[in-house]
């Protein structure tokens, strides 16, 4: 036997008898330790025993230090802080703090600047490479004029395009119906319309996603996707309700119980095979949060004395925090003398509260520091309300939660979440309340299933869709009483917002787009049909080509959606809402160019063979489609670069739409056109060939100086015999042409436009605004008004996530004091009338250092923490759901029979409840207990108070604040929720923006240049690309509309659509000749009315969302799309003309020069039966004998021989 002496001092004697129970088992002893408490005050003093648990064992005799040792507790680790994570792990946004301090103007007026540098220093470096190419006007060279790749190059492949398509036009049709056929019937079903994540919306890569990704990957939905719901109760006649709050809260009561009694939901129960065996009524007591705990589920004993009998499967109370918590009516859902309340439930829930009461009342006995206080009796200890004096009634509202709260203590709520629109005094005292606010918390799906016996029948999915039912029929009912106007509901106005309010939202904006959709698609169709359908000549009438062209267009838009979807790629909210308007509309602005074009060709040459007029209209029109569809795709693809997930599908799926709409236009739409030309083929044009095209254009140019359309214009007379749209526009810009103060005013209201709405970018909000998805006029969208108006534009509980790579044995003092830092900043709402409960300030760290008996080692080494070695013991411990307080890996060995002392676990039931551990990530486990079952990701609250936020800058310095304060830990902790969320996603998002805005320009001017276009020409279209962007961006602030995800792909897509409005008209101004007023009236009156018809036609595609009942649709759809369309439209038709009639080229080329001297004097026309024509290669072909030649030509004869 070894002899040996151990004193321990120790506070309390059950913790010497603890320590008594461990040296037994440690040693193997049957003679424990003599003393328990020692006498020496001067040891206690030395050793700084302060703390309950701490016990200093020290060994007399050196010689069996060695048998002693495994009761000695490890040293303390160094001082030093460990070492935080690898940086990179940890690194910032794109952005640092001085990004912040400047805020978004500064940022936005450097971007701008930036764009704009680049831009003159790209013009300049264009012009000194154009001095290198070989292309001459009046013998020098023009870089205004040419480009790097022959204009001619483009027009003559779509000339034999057109030919190879109608020569072929069967094979071609059926080729391409085939495929699109295919792939639309192949894909459409495998579509798939994907919530997403909000990991979507962030840089890909960056330490924002990898923390989204966490919270998705180790949080799991089915156990946190606890739903809630609250009505607020106010006057409608905009009483102040502290004025009488006696009535008010009798009214809140009232509708309480009727919500009770007359909310039900029937369900059926289903075997494995899907089969109904049962079916039952639900209600309120049904879905409700309750506590469902084995200290208070189980029947507790000790020493022979019953301490509880246990609530066993019987219902328990709800947990609704209310006003009314501090009063005695605050029971009226489990009273047992049915004086409050008469309901078969109320009996059982009342037995149940004793059982609770009785267990928190012997804890509250156990530990009076800890548990007393956490449980409220308010039917024993608080006054009823009834016949109360006002001023009394209101101190009591003023008691809750500090004072007087909900019967658990832990589910008191603070003010900011209770009183709607408060206000105080100097004193901060309650003046002024606009509602009550009454909160209804339903149960966790995968846990109510195993412990309520009333819906133990369910799986954790029937009781989620049974409980959002019930949420409807809440809402049904509140909607009634609402409009009841007896009794103590008169005057009185009740509001409902449930938590899946925004949800919903979605869904019916969904819904109610689909059909705003499905009308804008019809009344588009109907335009297209009528427009082409205006006059009665027969080869004029292209309405059933309009008709086969718009659902050929439709049919390409199918295909690609099947495409989109075989290609794996799933459809977001944004991709469902955008899509089909950029879609359809793109689309059908090439449509209505083509049969503009063909028009054009058969008035010149009806009759011809239906090849040479399909080869001219695609010359004409295919060209600019092309430019315009290659320009859209690679802008969209190009937007890849930025590295957002939802906007990079969003736009490749653009992209893909485009080319298909491309490929429509060029293969299936040419295929019709040469349909309906071979109708009117005739004998007398049998034998026309490209080569009376080429004498008939070359003559045409030669004699533009002396023709009197292209000197003097379209006369008046003209256009009262010929009022046609192109007649008109011809006339129209004729006149701007010689109007030099008329080009001067177009020119400054493009300017001043442009001007105007990019100053006023900085000013553009950023973030959501929820109450935009409420439905305009319904009982839902009344609610989420009020409820962001008076409740969640006070108070906001956000998460705080204490990510991976945190190591709680040694981290948790960088955990401690970066949550301390977080309460302590100037956003915080603790301290003040906004916070809650005690409990509900501390982390989950403090309350399990709280919860008695769990963590004896707290504190060992005088750092307010658990020590290394003990953390995960002391955390299994704490959490574990039992009656006692018992390790639940050895507790068999560890309390032998008859040693049990009867510490209650009822820290537990608030770890459960109030900290949510249940729900954190786990490394094996929930239901592994052991010490290497380590912690991957847990969460804590921080409170805000809303009232400090106001203004973006107010959100950009408090993200930043709090983001600093999270850093500097060195460890992964980070805000979570969606106020911080968007705000980083947003300032990520508008750097991105600018910077695929700048690749955007750059990709428009390469391609434009690609395809014919001269310096000029490709430098024109890419800055009027980015100027509608601008004019959007703009406009967003005069609106009314935030900037956020969907306005931002908006504005990215018109640089696309921009293309559309512009490239036709400066495409036309290329391709013709003369002088700058001549090119200018050419121009535009091939492209005027085309662009104008194409921008109604989408106007009328979307005019119906101006109807919508959510402002949501009116703002990000309707106006942000009008303003595309009217932008477009005027830089289109008043900012470019001016721009081109007085800083646009002259083109008359050298060798038109010479043509000009050589067919001025030729002799009249030859008669049509013998005549030959020069043809481009200058080679003569003889052209067989042909009839008399349409009216046209002849008059064309008439106007060659007088000249």
């Amino acid at each position: 036997a070894v002899a040996f002496d151990i004193r321990v001092t120790l506070p309390t004697k059950a913790e010497a008898e603890k320590m008594t129970a461990r040296a037994k088992r440690k040693l193997g002893s049957k003679q424990s330790m003599t003393d328990f408490l020692s006498p020496d005050p001067s040891l206690r003093r030395a050793r700084s025993l302060t703390t309950v648990g701490v016990a200093v064992i020290v060994i007399s005799d050196p010689v069996i230090r060695s048998v002693a040792a495994a009761m000695t507790p490890p040293a303390a680790p160094p001082p030093e802080t460990p070492p935080a994570l690898p940086p990179t792990l940890y690194a910032g946004t794109w952005y640092d703090d001085d990004d912040f301090n400047q805020g978004v103007g500064v940022f936005v007026g450097s971007t701008a600047g930036a764009i704009v540098g680049l831009t003159a220093v790209v013009i300049l470096l264009l012009y000194l490479v154009a001095r290198g190419v070989q292309c001459r006007v009046y013998g020098k060279v023009d870089p205004c004029v040419c480009g790097p790749m022959p204009q001619e190059t483009l027009s003559s492949a779509m000339m034999g395009w057109g030919y190879f398509v109608s020569h072929f036009r069967m094979s071609v049709a059926a080729a391409m119906l085939v495929l699109f056929v295919t792939l639309a019937v192949v894909g459409l079903p495998r579509l798939n319309v994907d919530k997403g994540s909000m990991s979507e919306w962030v840089p890909s890569g960056g330490r924002l996603e990898r923390q989204i990704n966490d919270w998705d990957r180790y949080v799991d939905d089915s156990v946190t996707d606890r739903t809630y719901a609250i009505f607020l109760v106010y006057s409608k006649a905009g009483d102040n309700l502290l004025d009488d709050p006696e009535r008010w809260l009798t009214a809140m009561l009232q509708i309480a119980k009727t919500v009770y009694l007359a909310a039900n939901v029937s369900v059926e129960y289903r075997d494995a095979k899907g089969n109904v065996f049962d079916e039952a009524i639900l209600g309120w007591k049904d879905f409700c949060y309750s506590l469902n705990h084995p200290i208070v589920t189980s029947p507790i004993s000790f020493a022979g004395v019953d301490i509880s009998q246990g609530t066993g499967t019987n219902l328990k109370p709800c947990i609704n925090p209310s006003p009314l918590d501090p009063f005695k009516e605050q029971a009226w859902e489990f009273t047992a003398n049915k004086t409050l309340f008469n309901s078969s439930a109320s009996d059982e829930k009342a037995e149940s509260f004793k059982a609770i009461w009785a267990v928190g009342d012997k804890a509250c006995k156990l530990y009076p520091d800890f548990a007393c206080g956490q449980l409220n009796n308010p039917e024993e200890k608080y006054p009823s309300f009834v016949g109360m004096p006002r001023d009394e009634i209101v101190e009591r509202l003023q008691m809750n939660p500090k004072a007087a709260g909900h019967w658990l203590d832990g589910a008191s709520q603070p003010w900011g979440t209770m009183y709607g629109d408060f206000k105080l005094d100097d004193a901060g005292n309650l003046t002024s309340v606009s509602s009550f606010v009454y909160y209804m918390f339903q149960d966790i799906p995968k846990e109510v299933v195993k412990h309520r016996k009333s819906v133990a029948k369910l799986t954790a999915d029937e009781f989620r869709a049974a409980n959002k039912r019930w949420l409807r029929a809440v809402e049904e009912v509140l909607q009634d009483l609402d409009a009841d106007e007896q009794g103590v509901l008169n005057g009185v106005g009740v509001v409902y917002y449930p938590s899946d309010a925004i949800d919903r939202m979605y869904e019916e904006v969904s819904s109610a787009q689909a059909g705003w959709i499905a009308i804008g698609y019809s009344v588009m169709l109907v335009f297209v049909v009528i427009s082409q359908s205006l006059t009665t000549v027969a080869w004029k009438n292209l309405g059933l080509i309009g008709l086969i062209g718009f659902f050929l267009i439709l049919l390409a838009n199918l295909a690609a959606y099947g495409t989109i979807a075989i290609a794996g790629y799933a459809f977001n909210h944004t991709m469902l809402q955008a899509l089909p308007f950029i879609a359809l509309g793109l689309g059908v602005d090439d449509l209505f160019l083509l049969l503009h074009a063909f028009k054009h060709t058969m008035k010149e040459w009806r009759g011809a063979q239906c090849g040479l007029i399909v080869a001219l209209t695609m010359r004409e029109a295919g060209s600019s489609i092309t430019i315009t569809s290659f320009c859209n795709a690679c802008v969209f693809f190009v937007a890849q670069l930025i590295p957002i997930r939802a906007l990079q599908n969003l736009l490749l799926s653009a992209g893909v739409i485009v080319i298909y709409n491309y490929l429509a236009s060029m293969t299936l739409i040419p295929v019709a056109l040469s349909l309906w030309a071979s109708l009117f083929e005739s004998t007398e044009m049998a034998d026309t060939s490209r080569a009376h095209v080429s004498l008939k254009e070359r003559r045409a140019r030669a004699l533009q100086e002396h023709a009197v359309k292209s000197r003097e214009g379209l006369t008046y007379e003209a256009i009262a015999s010929d009022a046609s749209p192109e007649n008109v526009s011809e006339l129209l810009y004729t006149f701007v042409s010689k109007s030099l103060p008329l080009k001067l005013t177009m020119l400054f209201i493009g300017a001043a436009t442009v001007a105007a709405f990019a100053a006023l970018i900085p000013r553009v909000e950023l973030g959501y605004e929820y109450t935009d998805l409420a439905k305009r006029g319904s009982y839902l969208a009344r609610g989420i008004d009020k409820a962001y108006a008076e409740v969640y534009s006070q108070y906001s509980a956000e998460t705080v996530v204490f990510g991976t790579g945190i190591d709680y044995t040694v981290d948790q003092a960088r955990v401690l004091r970066t949550h301390d830092k977080l309460k302590q900043s100037r956003w915080s709402a603790y301290g003040g009338r906004l916070s809650g409960s005690k409990e509900r300030e501390n982390t989950w760290l403090q309350n399990m250092y709280n919860s008695p008996n769990v963590a004896p080692e707290f504190n060992l080494y005088n750092d307010s923490t658990v020590p290394y070695w003990a953390f995960y013991k002391s955390f299994h411990l704490w959490r574990y759901p039992q009656v006692f307080l018992q390790d639940p890996i050895t507790r068999a060995d560890m309390w032998p029979e008859g040693e049990l002392v009867p510490w209650l676990a009822f820290g537990s039931l608030f770890a459960g409840l109030l900290d949510r551990v249940p729900q954190f990530a786990y490394a094996t486990d929930l239901d592994d207990y052991r010490e290497n079952n380590t912690l991957l990701l847990t969460w804590d609250e921080v409170e805000l108070n809303v009232r400090e936020i106001k203004t973006t800058a107010d959100k950009i310095r408090m993200v930043q604040e709090l983001r600093d304060i999270c850093d500097e830990s060195g460890l992964n902790i980070y805000m979570y929720g969606w106020l911080f969320i968007q705000m980083e996603q947003f300032l990520n998002l508008d750097y991105y923006f600018w910077q695929a805005c700048a690749a955007s320009m750059a990709v428009v001017w390469f391609i434009s240049l690609l395809l014919g276009m001269s310096w000029l020409g490709a430098a024109i279209i890419s800055l009027f690309s980015i100027t509608l962007c601008c004019q959007v961006y703009g406009s967003l602030y005069v609106l009314g509309i935030n900037y956020q995800t969907l306005a931002a792909t908006a504005m990215l897509m018109s640089i696309g659509i921009s293309v559309e409005f512009i490239a036709h008209p400066v495409a036309a101004y290329e391709f013709s000749e003369g002088t700058r007023n001549e090119r200018l009236a050419q121009a535009m009156a091939k492209t005027a009315w085309p662009v104008l018809e194409g921008a109604f036609s989408s106007f009328l595609g979307f005019v119906f969302l101006a109807a919508s009942d959510f402002a949501f649709v009116r703002k990000y759809f309707f106006l942000i799309f009008l303003m595309i369309v009217v932008f477009g439209a005027v830089n289109a038709l008043v900012f470019l003309p001016a721009l081109l009639g007085l800083l646009g080229p002259a083109k008359k080329t050298e060798e038109l020069i010479r043509q000009s001297s050589r067919n001025a004097s030729l002799p009249p026309s030859t008669p049509p039966t013998q005549t030959r024509a020069i043809l481009t290669e200058g080679a003569v072909l003889a052209m067989s004998r042909a009839p008399s030649p349409p009216p046209k030509m002849q008059e064309w004869s008439r106007v060659v021989q007088t000249a």
